[in-house]
């Protein structure tokens, strides 16, 4: 067997695993995401119970002023856009033939408009996010074949698997996720409230206080 095609199913093998552990972390950070937003709602919840217990007025300030928001909402380019954009040239491909099946100026009239218009509005928010997993499972629903090199897919998971982890660091570092995997641990909450009190305008040093909240 010669080195390049060993070389090519060791590619070959890398990227299958590759796949598997990216659908791992896509399937956890879906989990994680899930479970912040409840955790968000309890934390608002208690906050606002804890405040009140204080006396003080609560300022205008949501949980969300303290944390970056992990998931802003995408904008749609225009086929253009795209075109001139630093996407890779097997993405400008591809979105160009994804363009002539649901851009909205080509598929007003189509009975599945609003299908397309939504597959359309999903591949500008995969190519923005460089999601190129999700944008590649688009095209393949129309058919639209891409011709990537093994080992450049292999640089594109593992850099998708980096940004995914990202999103889950984030999401496990943010004051709802904490304040919500505390629950029963009444000593790391304690030092949760007496950390972040002073960011809502309230100046307490009783920790006894805190303990009977």
């Amino acid at each position: 067997m010669s080195n390049q095609k060993r070389n090519n199913r060791r590619i070959l093998r890398e990227l299958r695993k590759a796949k598997a552990d990216l659908a791992a972390l896509i399937s956890y950070e879906q989990e994680c995401s899930s479970l912040l937003d409840d955790y968000s709602i309890e934390w608002n919840r208690d906050f606002s119970l804890i405040s009140q217990k204080f006396n003080k007025k609560q300022e205008q300030q949501k949980s969300s002023e303290l944390q970056k928001d992990f998931f802003e909402s995408q904008k749609i380019k225009p086929p253009e856009e795209v075109e001139n954009s630093q996407s890779p040239d097997w993405v400008k491909k591809a979105f160009r033939k994804l363009a002539l099946k649901t851009h909205p100026d080509k598929t007003i009239k189509e009975s599945n408009s609003e299908d397309l218009l939504n597959a359309y509005s999903k591949a500008n928010a995969a190519i923005e996010a460089e999601d190129y997993d999700t944008f590649r499972e688009i095209c393949e629903e129309f058919d639209i074949k891409i011709d990537l090199d093994p080992k450049v897919e292999l640089e594109i998971n593992l850099q998708r698997q980096k940004n995914v982890k990202d999103k889950i660091k984030k999401i496990e570092t943010s004051l709802p996720w904490i304040w919500g995997e505390s629950y029963g641990d009444l000593v790391s909450r304690k030092r949760i409230l007496l950390a972040i009190f002073p960011h809502y305008g309230i100046s307490t040093t009783d920790e006894k206080l805190v303990e009977e909240i």
